[in-house]
């Protein structure tokens, strides 16, 4: 099937357009409309699914040409993925951040996943050596414009990473989703590779989404992860023990052993931002 046909089913069965993660797990390679298209996102702009914002803010310089290097841009580790969706939570992307926030941001989302923390390690647990491990990489890295063509799209002294672009102010919403959206396909592709995960066990993938106005995880299909719990499961989440209640299609409940107040909302918003759950997915 074409991909042009995948799209056009996908937005008959859920009314929008799948993102660049969700066309991957669907088993369609985003990168593979390079060659035709430039880019993932030059081929949804091509089908005329971005909108005017997003194709103003894919359009300029060089905000434009930083969103299609983020898509090629060589990946080893989780670290840069982490770094910039961190940089979103808080607002500064574009913008400037201090290193002790991102240090905070950084650690928040590594510890969503046995797979993240394994990658970053003992450090993850020491604000200290972890900030030591991000100047080293990747802040160096995209300080000194390596994997992004040469060109410097960041700066850090004095503490602080400071993007050396900015965008309208009219178009930075539209920029920071377009960036979200690659961030998250690149650390989900990554993911899916099994690298960085210490032998620990593959899991699974959620999708973040809204019920009732609030976020929640959907589950994926129970028939090919037979290993899914079912109902009130004890789980860690950032090294803190939780009981999770695993229904047939989605956890919709997180509660602190002994208290019966829901945690998911609040915990999914921290990790996604306020708008947790309209698109994404979270490792589990």
């Amino acid at each position: 099937m074409k991909r042009e046909a995948v799209q056009e089913s996908f937005k008959e069965r859920h009314g929008t357009r799948p993102t660049a993660l969700e066309a991957h797990h669907s088993g369609y390679a985003p990168r593979s409309v390079r060659k035709s298209h430039e880019s993932w996102l030059g081929f949804v702009r091509e089908l005329g699914d971005l909108s005017d914002a997003q194709r103003a803010a894919l359009a300029a310089k060089p905000a434009g040409d930083f969103l299609r290097e983020l898509e090629i841009t060589p990946m080893t580790k989780s670290y840069k993925m982490l770094l910039l969706l961190a940089m979103l939570n808080e607002d500064k992307l574009p913008g400037i951040i201090g290193i002790d926030e991102l240090v905070l941001g950084f650690a928040r989302l590594a510890r969503r996943s046995s797979v993240l923390r394994a990658d970053v390690g003992d450090s993850l647990e020491d604000p200290a050596r972890l900030r030591q491990h991000l100047e080293k990489n990747p802040i160096d890295a995209l300080a000194g414009g390596r994997g992004t063509g040469g060109t410097r799209y960041f700066s850090y002294e004095n503490g602080e990473l400071r993007t050396t672009f900015d965008v309208e102010p009219e178009h930075r919403q539209a920029f920071q989703e377009l960036v979200r959206e690659i961030a998250d396909w690149r650390l989900g592709e990554y993911l899916d590779r099994g690298e960085g995960s210490s032998g620990i066990g593959e899991g699974f993938v959620c999708k973040v989404s809204h019920a009732g106005g609030r976020p929640i995880l959907f589950l994926p299909d129970r028939t090919a992860n037979p290993e899914m719990p079912q109902g009130w499961t004890d789980i860690s989440v950032e090294g803190k023990p939780y009981q999770a209640n695993f229904v047939k299609v989605a956890v919709n409940v997180l509660r602190e052993p002994g208290n019966s107040q829901n945690e998911l909302p609040a915990l999914l918003r921290r990790w996604f931002g306020p708008d947790a759950g309209y698109r994404g997915r979270i490792p589990t």
